[in-house]
C-alpha cells in the first residue's frame, strides 16, 4: 500500500479550563508542555503500543505524523522541518512536547490505531512570568524545570486558563 500522510491534532485547552495537570516538558518558563492528569493513563497505553511498530516509508512532509525515537522509547512525533540535507527531520513529539532531530530513516508509520487520539500534551505559557533579560538564561530554565518537576508525573498543578491570546498562545 502507499505510504500516506497522517495527521494528528495537537492537544489543546479553551479559555476557562481549570484542569489538573502535570509539566511534560519544559523548553522556557513562557513555552511548556503540559499534560491533564485525564490522559495520563492514555499516554501509558499510547507509550506501550508505540514500541514495536513495524519499521516502514514515512512521506517526508511537514505535518506528517509517525513514530519517532527519543532515549530509546517511540513517541508519536509530528514532521516540523525538514533540513536541506535530505536525511534529517525535526519532530514534536506529539504526547511529550519535546521537539528533537531524527533521520528520516529511523522514523516508523504511525499505525492508524494511534491516529485517531489528539496529541495529549497542551503548549501553555505562565501569566506573568518574563526572562529577567532579553532571553531565558540556562539558570532560569533549569530552575524552572526544578519548580514544575518537568518529566515527572508526580506533582500535579491545578491550571487555570485565563485566556488565549491572538497568536492562540494559551496562557
Amino acid at each position: 500500500s502507499m505510504p500516506v500522510v497522517v495527521s494528528v491534532p495537537r492537544g489543546v485547552l479553551p479559555t476557562g479550563s481549570y484542569v489538573k495537570a502535570v509539566v511534560c516538558h519544559l523548553d522556557t518558563p513562557s513555552t511548556l508542555y503540559i499534560c491533564p492528569i485525564t490522559s495520563v493513563d492514555q499516554f501509558t497505553n499510547i507509550l506501550t503500543l508505540s514500541q514495536d511498530c513495524p519499521p516502514g516509508h514515512v512521506v517526508p512532509a511537514v505535518g506528517n505524523c509517525c513514530l519517532a525515537q527519543d532515549d530509546d522509547c517511540w513517541y508519536r512525533a509530528e514532521i516540523v522541518e525538514l533540513s536541506q540535507d535530505q536525511g534529517l527531520v525535526t519532530v514534536f513529539l506529539l504526547d511529550y512536547g519535546k521537539t528533537v532531530q531524527a533521520t528520516l530513516a529511523t522514523l516508523r508509520p504511525l499505525p492508524e490505531v494511534l491516529g485517531t487520539i489528539d496529541g495529549l500534551v497542551c503548549k501553555v505559557s505562565l501569566k506573568g512570568i518574563k526572562a529577567a533579560g532579553n532571553e531565558w538564561s540556562k539558570d532560569e530554565i533549569d530552575g524552572a524545570g526544578i519548580i514544575l518537576d518537568a518529566g515527572n508525573d508526580v506533582t500535579q498543578f491545578q491550571v487555570t486558563v485565563v485566556k488565549v491570546n491572538s497568536k492562540g498562545e494559551v496562557v
